[in-house]
Formats: C-alpha cells, structure tokens, sequence
C-alpha cells in the first residue's frame, strides 16, 4: 500500500513538473523579406507574449537566409515548435525539422505547393493579421506545448480567403484539408477571441516595423567627432581604427535591434557645425544637411538654427555650461596659526590667563598676610604669575612652592591648558594639510564683472551662436562681446582651450563632462589637481543625434533611445565611461598633502617679531641699568 501511495506521488509530481515545464518556440524571421520583421513582431505581440505566462513559453527571435538555415537546424530542433515567417523557400526547409512548423507566408503561391511534411502548417496573410488567424496561432501554439498531436481535423487549421478574413490556412500533407474563416467553427473561433481580447498594432510597433523594414541590411554612414565620454575614438590619420561611448553603446544597440551595420568617419573639416552668412552649413550638421550622411553622432546641441536645417532624435541627455579656470593660486598667510580660533576665543583666553593669574596673586597674599598656611613661597609679584599661567599654556611646569588653595587653582588651570593646546593643535593640523582656497572667479557674471581672467569658447558652436545673439545687456550678450571685439580669442578645439586655461590667463567655456575630463587628465598627467571647475550651471543643453530632413527612421531611433533611458541603460553606461577624479566635485577643498614653507610662514614672522621685540626689551633694560648706576655715583 505504501508502495503505491508513493508511486502515485511520484506520478502526481511529475505530472506537475511537466505542467510547470518551460516551453520553448522558436521564431524564424526570412532576413531577405521586408515584411517578415514586422508580421513576427506583430504575432509576439499579440500571440507569443500574452501566452508566456499562460503556457510558461520562452519565445526566441532568429533571422535567416536561405544559405544559413540548413546550420540552424540542430538549434532549432531543440524547441518544442517553430513559427517560421517569410516567403516559400522558408517553409520548404520544414522537412529538415523534427519538431511542429507553422508557416507564416507573404506570398499567397506557397499554398499550392504541396511539400508533403505532416508537421507543416501553412498560414498565409494577405496584409496584416485579423482576429481570426490570431486565434489560429494561438491554438496551434497551445496544441504544441500541450504536446498533443496536430490532427487534420482540428478545424481551425484550415482557413480559406474570402471577402470577410484576410488569411488562409492550410495544412500540407494531411489530405489536403482546407475550410473558411468564419468557417463551421465560426461561433467557437469568435467566443475564443472575445475572451483571449488580442491587441492591434501600437503605433510605436508600426514605426518600428517600417524601420526594421528599411534597414535590415543596410550599411549606415555615420559623421562623428572625438568628445568623450559620449564618443571616444582610436585615429590613424584620417581613419577611425576604434570607437568606444555612451552614444557607440547606443548606436551598436540600435544596429542589433534593425540589423543594419555602419561605417564611421570624421567631418571633413572637423567642425560640429554652424550656419555661414551665405546660408551653408559647416561641420558635421552641413554634411547630413546635404545628404552626404545619414546620421551624425555625437552630443550635438539642438540649437533653433539646427533644427530649421536637419532633424534630431529626442534628446538622449541635458549637460549644463560650467566654467574651467586654473586651481587657485595659494597666497602667503601671516596669521594662518590664528585661524584655530576665532578672535572672541583668543581674547578670551587671554582674559583669562590675566584673572587667573591675578587670583593666585591675591590668594597666596592673603594667605602671607593672614599666616594660614607654613609652606610659603617667597614674595614674587603680579607679573610672575600671569606669566607662570602662561608658561602653563605653553607645556612648562611650575616649580614654585605654592599653598594648598592655590594648588587647586593652578589644578584647574592645566586641566584648561591641555584642552586648550589639543583643540589647537589638531584645528591647526587639519587647516594647514586641507586647505580651503577661494577661486578667482565663482561665477559667470563674478568673471565678467570682475575681469580677473579672460574667457574662451569653442568656434563655430552652438556657444558661440547663443553668446553672439544674445542682447549686449544681459551676461551672455557681455561674454559675447568680448569675441566680437577680439575674435582671436576664441579656440579652435578643446585642447587649445584647455591649453589656455594652463597659461593662468584664461577660464574655458565648456560642457561639464569636458571639462571633468580635462580636470581629470591633468590629475594623471601631474599628480596633482592644477585645474578648478566652477559649476555655476549658467546654461544647460539638449544632446540630440542628427538625421536627414524627413528620415524615414527617425521616429524609431526617438523611441529607441526613450527606452534605453526608461529602462536605465543610460545611466548605466554613463557610470561606465564618466571621468573619475579626486579633483572632480570638490573645488573649494584641496586633497590632503604635505606642510610647505608657505604655510608655516606666519610663524616664521611671529618668531622673528619676537626676536626683534627681546631685543628692543635688552636694549631697554640696558639703558635702564645705566640710568640706576649714574643716579647711584651720582
């Protein structure tokens, strides 16, 4: 009994893995047939998606074409069933399988072949799909992860075109059975689909169908420029050898979803791209503007001006404008060893070591005066004992005999000097190893305004465009003034502004993620942080990848970047390529270093005052001997 009991659990557990078991169909998509892509994408949609939780399906895509298949066949045999989509040639590959085929056809011929393989079910789309062939679909998937066998009699195999349906189903090599939807089973087919509610073809599906269309196969020429962490290139010469990115990530993402390729070259005259007054286009812009490109990569702002000539996807990040100057110059501080403390401190501490010193004064002269105590030191005088509680402060020790209440006194005065030295010692420290300097400008309008340094942009930018057309009133109308006057000023690529920002002299305009990158080279460069970002945020802008006017594709780019930023690809790839620097994100506070005469020079000054202040008292007490000793002869 209890041999039974367990072999019925056994059968009962396994019948269960087997109903939980994952199923897998495997979509084959011609490579060669435009329309195959969009007709496999519109049956995962509507078929294959909503069944992957009721029959735990695992759908898998493939592309083919006619030479490649025969080495897919080992692959494909391992699924429980095959949807292949295309045109004949396709389905006549289905005597290579030992596994179910159901044949999507484009081509209305492939039903009067008569390939002879009872696993073959034809199904031929006149456009698009109608709720019924949906509802064939999806009984033949259900039928193939039940693994049940497909009989001839099952109704809903064969369909017949007629005025009301725009597909025809047929089954090859099991007697010829063909029928009509609305067939006999009319009434099931229609209670079947109201349940199962399959949804039509979003709009973003479409678009993304009529781009895979046009793409598949087609070689892509993109114009980019070197401008890292968006686009970082390997040159040899004139030719790009490797490339590397967020936007490369994008793009290779983008070429594995449409099944294109592309070629990569640099703009002829290396310019991003601005409008010339005979109405041209330079850089990158004008050779997609006149159709020598089909796509330029790079952070190119979305400017008025750009947008009137080409088109932009949406834009895929927003960068602000920030300011790169050199590192602050550190200046000789006289008073650096008063910074611990503030002013009210010191003079409270000084007012302190004067009572102090005076009520050890008045005690032990009470004391003498009232003979309380036997221990009594020798006479001294006010000055002695301020200066005994300085010498405190100062880590010396106290040698004087002293009563029992002036010992409590000076108890507490120690207690006080060791707290004292200890806060300052380590608030003097952490000052001098961690400097905190201000830079020479903090703002745009503080650089205008003050004019501590002259500032420079790229040419030919879209930062020059917004700072020569902006009103001669505001900031961004004075900073353009200055080029509108001295034209030279302006740089002709990154390396030259940063170049100008090392001679001390200049401040370099620029996107944030430049000018880390520019922080952050120095610092491997040198060792040391030699250069400062000021991150006043006086501008931010839109990157957005350019494309012919009208570009078919457009659209499906738009929403493929909106997924990789939705689904955090983005984000996850900007972590990968930022620049990462010690000197980034701290422009006010120098990294921890070494004690150097600078600052230490304060102290320095107060020895050497000291010094000259002794002499003067020597000088002093000299004239005062010679003056006691005249009176004395005299």
């Amino acid at each position: 009994m209890e041999v039974l009991l367990s072999l019925l659990m056994l059968i009962t557990f396994i019948a269960k893995l087997q109903a939980t078991a994952v199923h897998r169909i495997a979509v084959v998509m011609d490579a060669d047939d435009p329309k195959a892509a969009r007709t496999a994408e519109a049956l995962e949609d509507a078929v294959l998606r909503p069944l992957a939780g009721e029959a735990a399906l695992r759908v898998q895509l493939l592309e083919a074409r006619r030479r490649a298949l025969r080495n897919m066949t080992v692959e494909l045999n391992k699924s429980e069933g095959v949807v292949a989509v295309g045109r004949c040639w396709l389905m006549g590959k289905a005597g290579e399988l030992r596994v179910p085929v159901l044949g999507v056809a484009t081509e209305e011929t492939c039903l009067a072949r008569d390939e002879g393989f009872g696993h073959l079910t034809l199904l031929f789309l006149k456009e698009e799909f109608s709720r019924c062939a949906y509802e064939l679909a999806r009984r033949w998937v259900l039928r193939v992860a039940s693994g049940r066998p497909l009989a001839s009699a099952d109704g809903v195999l064969g369909v017949r075109r007629n005025s009301l349906t725009q597909a025809v189903v047929r089954r090859v090599g099991m007697g010829g059975h063909t029928s009509s939807c609305p067939s006999p089973v009319r009434s099931a087919v229609k209670r079947s689909a109201e349940l199962v509610r399959i949804p039509e073809m979003t709009n973003a599906q479409k678009v993304k169908a009529e781009a895979r269309a046009i793409l598949s196969g087609h070689v892509l020429s993109v114009v980019l420029k070197h401008r890292p962490p968006y686009v970082s290139l390997v040159k040899d010469g004139r030719r790009v050898a490797a490339a590397s990115g967020i936007l490369i990530e994008v793009l290779d993402s983008m070429a594995e979803i449409y099944n294109f390729t592309y070629t990569l070259k640099l703009p002829d005259d290396d310019q991003w791209g601005s409008l010339k007054k005979d109405g041209s286009w330079t850089g990158m812009v004008g050779e997609v503007y006149r159709g020598e490109q089909e796509m330029a990569l790079g952070p190119t702002s979305i400017t008025e001006e750009r947008e009137k000539a080409i088109d932009f996807t949406v834009p895929f990040d927003y960068e602000p404008w920030d300011i790169l100057i050199p590192q602050s110059i550190q200046k000789i501080d006289f008073t650096a060893y008063l910074f611990p403390f503030s002013g009210v401190v010191w003079a409270a501490t000084l007012a302190s070591l004067v009572v102090v010193g005076m009520v050890m004064f008045l005690m032990v002269d009470f004391i003498r005066r009232q003979n309380i105590s036997d221990e009594l030191p020798r006479q001294y005088s006010l000055p002695h004992f301020v200066f005994n509680c300085l010498g405190s402060l100062l880590c010396q020790a106290n040698k004087q005999p002293q009563p029992g209440a002036s010992r409590v006194m000076s108890g507490f005065w120690w207690i006080f000097s060791v707290i004292f030295i200890a806060s300052y010692s380590s608030k003097l420290i952490s000052s001098l190893t961690v400097r905190f300097t201000v830079p020479p400008v903090t703002s745009l309008r503080d650089m205008v305004e003050s004019k501590k340094l002259l500032w420079t942009y790229l040419a030919n930018s879209a930062m020059e465009e917004i700072f020569r057309n902006s009103a001669p009133d505001t900031t961004f109308g004075m900073v353009g003034q200055l080029h509108k006057d001295r034209p030279g000023l302006l740089v002709g690529s990154f390396e030259e502004g940063v170049e100008a920002v090392r001679t001390q002299k200049f401040a370099y305009l620029e996107d944030n993620s430049w000018l880390e990158f520019a922080v952050a080279d120095e610092e491997a460069l040198y060792g040391e942080c030699r250069m400062t970002v000021v991150r006043d945020n006086f501008f931010a802008t839109r990157f957005g990848i350019i494309l012919q006017p009208g570009s078919p594709y457009r659209d499906a780019f738009t929403i493929h970047i909106l997924e990789v930023i939705q689904s955090g690809l983005m984000a996850v790839w900007k972590k990968k390529y930022w620049p990462v620097s010690r000197c980034i994100g701290s422009s006010k506070k120098a990294p921890l270093r070494s004690l150097n005469i600078l600052d230490l020079a304060g102290t320095f000054v107060l020895l050497v005052a000291g010094a000259m202040v002794s002499a003067l008292t020597l000088i002093l007490e000299i004239l005062v001997a010679r003056a006691k000793g005249g009176a004395a002869s005299d």
